[in-house]
């Protein structure tokens, strides 16, 4: 399938037509046993399955699994062959001979009607693959438990302190009214006070429709602001925080740097940790920048760097990712391979960032016939993208409003590329596998969006 004639990516995915011995009582001998003769024929041979995966629709409110195409590439990116996963999700088989590349397509329309086209290409897969998930997001809006939190007896016991998570900014229980009507979209909720005496925390179910009565004998658990004092910032960066109980996020927090080191800050202070509850928490400094390299060619991007928050609340090495000519260079050289004419998209970031082992590239366009597509190839980011084929499975169309981003991600691992990338996939349906993965302890990532 031809994908170049527009300026950077044409004639991409449309709507899809998924398609015994014995003795004698007598003197006469015993007529002796014949042996048998060993088998010359072979026994049947099992082909054990090199390609298994199983597919699942996610969003914050959980997971399930679905039916996706698989469309199988060669090395060229020729098509040679299509099938589907099972009702389930599931796939286990073997590639067809010559398979290099694999495309998983999963169509859906939302109940108001928007179509969403999406597609994960892995490349480079001819020894096989086999992960135990891989997720594709969930369009349908996020549906949220109406809570009620009755602050009347924690008013009287502790009217000092101040509430977080109860309503969409912090409240001085003292003049806060007594209850608070709010949707929860996470199972479990954080809500923690602070006072003189600190932080006292505890986690409420918020997983349905309820009331729930807010008192000092619920709220135990003790806080431990989180260390940044060992931590330089730059002027524009913001500092994320969430905290974990099992895959629910029951705390997240954005603070500007100049909100932060401001001295009212100390009194309503969000980032805070609390053992007793054993939640796994995350911290993150991000830093947005725009930039024009030439009059034709500009892009935003975004650095990320991320960490684990100790037990005693510290948190170090949050080194970003180094913006400097090689990268830029890099990156304008991957979008002009876009815009020719030629059948190849080039990726070579091997002489950046020593740490950098995986690049994502992600096409965004939005047309009549597919409607709204998100296309992303995982690569090593040194890499020749081949223009891949669809056969008759897609309509071929011309996008206009291409948006390319381009992430390059710094993960904590020594796992070989392949192993790395199915380590990533595996994670992005679970925060435990994320933690149990390791990948984004000490992570870093910088992300640059070119769009017309």
């Amino acid at each position: 399938m031809n994908v170049k004639k527009n300026g950077l990516l044409i004639a991409v995915l449309g709507a899809l037509q998924l398609t015994g011995c014995g003795g004698s009582d007598n003197n006469t001998p015993a007529t002796p046993p014949v042996a048998e003769r060993p088998s010359t024929e072979n026994p049947p041979s099992t082909v054990e399955p090199n390609f298994s995966l199983t597919t699942f629709k996610s969003n914050t409110c959980g997971s399930e699994k679905v039916v996706a195409d698989i469309v199988y590439h060669s090395a060229d990116g020729s098509f040679i062959s299509t099938e589907r996963t099972s009702t389930s999700g599931e796939i286990a088989s073997l590639l067809p001979e010559n398979t290099q590349h694999i495309s998983l397509v999963y169509n859906t329309t939302t109940e108001n009607g928007d179509r969403h086209l999406q597609i994960q290409t892995l490349l480079n897969v001819a020894e096989g693959f086999k992960i135990d998930s891989l997720s594709f997001n969930d369009k349908e809006p996020c549906g949220c438990s109406a809570i009620t939190y009755d602050l009347t007896t924690l008013k009287a016991q502790a009217p000092d302190s101040t509430a977080f998570n109860v309503s969409a900014t912090p409240i001085l229980l003292s003049e806060a009214q007594e209850q608070f009507n709010t949707c929860a979209t996470e199972a479990q909720t954080l809500v923690f006070t602070q006072s003189e005496v600190g932080h006292k925390g505890g986690l409420f179910d918020t997983s349905k429709e309820a009331t729930i009565t807010l008192s000092d004998q619920q709220i135990t658990a003790s806080g431990t602001p989180v260390d940044l004092s060992a931590i330089q910032f730059d002027d524009q960066e913001t500092i994320s925080f969430s905290s974990y109980s099992g895959n629910n996020e029951v705390h997240s927090v954005i603070v500007n740097q100049a909100a932060y080191i401001n001295p009212s800050y100390k009194d309503k202070n969000q980032l805070v940790i609390f053992n007793d509850l054993a939640t796994v928490n995350y911290l993150s400094l991000n830093r947005p920048l725009h930039m024009q390299l030439t009059d034709d060619l500009s892009y935003t991007s975004y650095f990320t760097a991320m960490n684990r928050v100790s037990d005693e609340g510290k948190v170090s090495d949050l080194t970003h990712i180094q913006l400097n000519d090689v990268l830029t260079s890099a990156y304008e050289s991957f979008v002009n391979s876009i815009k020719d004419e030629s059948q190849m998209a080039e990726l070579d970031f091997s002489a950046i960032d020593y740490r950098v082992n995986l690049a994502i590239v992600n096409y965004k366009w939005e047309s009549d016939v597919q409607g709204k597509v998100h296309w992303q190839i995982i690569t090593d980011g040194e890499e020749t993208i081949p223009q891949l084929k669809f056969d008759n499975v897609v309509q071929e169309i011309e996008p206009n409003d291409l948006s390319v981003t381009l992430t390059l991600s710094a993960l904590n691992t020594e796992h070989t590329f392949n192993d790395l990338r199915a380590a990533y996939l595996n994670s992005m349906i679970s925060f435990e596998k994320r933690v149990e993965s390791k990948l984004f302890d000490k992570m870093a990532s910088y992300s640059l969006t070119h769009q017309p």
